[in-house]
């Protein structure tokens, strides 16, 4: 049967349909992204390196590790259920959020200390997060006064304007070593992730 000229005429003709049909769709189905790609991978790992001796975070001695990631399940929310890839693009021009970043582990084999900076993909600090040991000691603070702390640095040392911002959780977690640690989750009324539909929010979350 694959000697008759049939066969490959209809071969043909359904790989030019299969081509015609990637060609149409691709878009949809794999919309490419426009980044402002300003910092490398080295440049990256300079900056957290940076960071973390100005403030302290974790220990003296590390391995550093940096990737670029993608918030993959923040984009499949947005493109499933708050508008599609139309509203995905419009996130990644925005200034609310940057679902792609580069991050920074510092680390120790073995060692439950770790610290995690993120940075957009221009270059700016996007956070940190510092991992300690469930059995190590810290401050017991109240409610009140770890949110007070945690909004003031928010605000005075890394320019988060909590104003525009609605506190809407808080909880907190004693540890083994007497730690308690605290969990503030901050939620942004406007402008919604999709405005036509109205759904989808930002949020910030301040742990300390």
């Amino acid at each position: 049967m694959t000697r008759k000229p049939i066969f490959w005429l209809i071969l043909l003709l359904l790989s030019i349909s299969g081509i015609l049909f990637a060609v149409r769709y691709f878009g949809q189905a794999f919309p490419l992204v426009s980044l402002d790609l300003r910092m490398n991978h080295q440049q990256a790992m300079d900056n957290a390196r940076q960071l973390a001796k100005e403030n302290g975070w974790g220990t003296l001695q590390f391995q550093q590790a940096a990737s670029f990631q993608l918030d993959s399940t923040t984009q499949h929310y947005v493109e499933l259920e708050a508008g599609g890839n139309d509203a995905f693009r419009q996130m990644l021009k925005g200034d609310f959020y940057s679902p792609y970043t580069w991050v920074v582990r510092h680390f120790q084999e073995g060692e439950k200390h770790e610290v995690r900076l993120r940075f957009t993909p221009a270059g700016e600090f996007y956070g940190f997060t510092e991992q300690l040991p469930e059995d190590e000691p810290g401050a017991v603070l109240t409610v009140e006064a770890a949110r007070a702390m945690a909004e003031t640095v928010a605000t005075d040392k890394w320019g988060t304007d909590l104003n525009a911002y609605q506190q809407i959780e808080s909880s907190k977690e004693t540890r083994p070593g007497g730690r308690v640690d605290h969990t503030f989750v901050y939620e942004r009324p406007n402008p919604k992730i999709n405005q036509e539909i109205k759904q989808g929010h930002y949020r910030l979350t301040l742990v300390i």
